[in-house]
């Protein structure tokens, strides 16, 4: 792919996210959840070839986005747990962590273990009181969702 890597991987993440956040999605709809799960996918993929460690863990969460649009809770999970894993190895990143924790607790909801989402939420909320006013009420939009 080389240096068109970024681009392609960019823009598809683009695309899948206007997917994602459709408002009136059609998540029953085998078109729409294989656009959703194989370009999550894809652009991880991409990402793991063209990106540095930072987009590696966004892609991870991407697909942990889609992956909990879909219920596909085991998915969601194992892909959060990969994002918090590329952080734990690379250097502190504690929005992006946020994010996943709160993806991660979603797949635990989902898996049927309160335990776990309970322990991962609280850790998610306690990151997010670091956060400038403008991302905090992003980020309890996003909790709240």
């Amino acid at each position: 792919i080389g240096k068109l890597g970024p681009i392609l991987a960019g823009s598809l993440n683009n695309v899948v996210s206007k997917l994602l956040d459709h408002p009136s999605a059609p998540t029953e709809e085998i078109v729409y959840r294989q656009a959703l799960s194989d370009g999550a996918q894809i652009c991880r993929k991409i990402w793991q070839g063209a990106g540095n460690w930072m987009n590696h863990e966004r892609a991870d969460y991407l697909v942990a986005l889609c992956c909990n649009k879909l219920e596909d809770w085991a998915g969601a999970r194992d892909a959060a747990q990969s994002g918090l894993k590329t952080i734990d190895a690379n250097g502190s990143e504690d929005v992006d962590r946020a994010f996943l924790l709160l993806e991660l607790g979603r797949a635990w909801r989902g898996l049927g273990d309160e335990t776990q989402r309970a322990t991962v939420r609280t850790q998610a909320l306690e990151l997010s009181k670091g956060f400038d006013d403008e991302l905090r009420k992003w980020f309890a939009s996003r909790a709240q969702a």
